[in-house]
């Protein structure tokens, strides 16, 4: 996780959208422009959550990584951001970490 949460960022407010048993953190940089959110799903059941990052020009997350009861850090691919929102599955379990940075 803190090899995405650089020095110099500040956690954001952060609030999950729907279920309960789900967990977030949320870091700006203002320097490097860049959103860091850390996802927790302590349920036995996966949940899906929408992300809003309102009007930050963000239109994905470039990393999107993912621990679970059978994945260590494993790397999901890109996520990405429609009208402000991007919406993901956490699987029972798991802590999951998005990076990005709205496109130069």
């Amino acid at each position: 996780v803190f090899r995405y949460v650089r020095p110099g960022a500040v956690r954001v407010s952060a609030t999950p959208s729907n279920p309960t048993g789900v967990y977030v953190a949320a870091f700006g940089h203002d320097a490097n422009n860049t959103l860091t959110m850390v996802l927790q799903n302590t349920t036995t059941t996966s949940q899906t959550v929408n992300v809003n990052v309102g009007s930050s020009g963000l239109t994905r997350f470039g990393v999107h990584r993912r621990t679970s009861a059978t994945e260590t850090w494993s790397d999901r691919g890109a996520v990405s951001v429609n009208n402000g929102v991007a919406t993901i599955t956490l699987p029972a379990s798991s802590l999951v970490t998005l990076h990005g940075a709205p496109p130069p």
